[in-house]
């Protein structure tokens, strides 16, 4: 695992209102901005592809972030990929899980940064590494509610 200690981070355009997935495309890394789309889908920037994955670390494709609720890659998966930049988002609120990831794998070229999200503010909970992995006893597992790029 390659966690941080936390820290703040402003995330003063971040859309949090809308239902669903939320995805971002801005150069600030500090300062994502958002597009508020419906549940499942992304818009045309950043975190574009998403998907459902099945059981087990290997259910998760090249070039993907995945999460999931139970610990070891069980439970509900989803995949979160694209063409990302500095500053790009996604957030997973009203969906299984929001809180509770439980387990992922990063599959992608960059780090990412999970977040725990709370009106305009973010606090950053860890960052995961290409080709790393946690799959149980992550301490942000029932705070985690979206990623960034910083």
């Amino acid at each position: 695992m390659a966690f941080r200690k936390t820290v703040a981070v402003t995330l003063a355009s971040l859309a949090l209102a809308g239902a669903g997935l939320t995805t971002s495309a801005s150069a600030a890394p500090a300062a994502p901005t958002t597009s508020t789309t419906s549940p499942g889908t992304a818009a045309a920037t950043g975190w574009t592809a998403v998907i459902s994955v099945g059981q087990g670390r290997a259910a998760c494709p090249q070039y993907f972030l995945c999460i999931w609720t139970g610990e070891n890659y069980t439970g509900s998966g989803r995949g979160y990929g694209g063409s990302i930049a500095h500053g790009d988002g996604v957030s997973w609120f009203n969906t299984v899980w929001e809180n509770n990831v439980h387990s992922a794998v990063n599959q992608t070229t960059i780090p990412v940064t999970f977040l725990d999200i709370h009106g305009t503010t973010g606090i950053e909970l860890g960052d995961l590494y290409p080709g790393y992995d946690f799959h149980s006893g992550w301490p942000g597992a029932n705070k985690a509610d979206g990623i960034y790029y910083r």
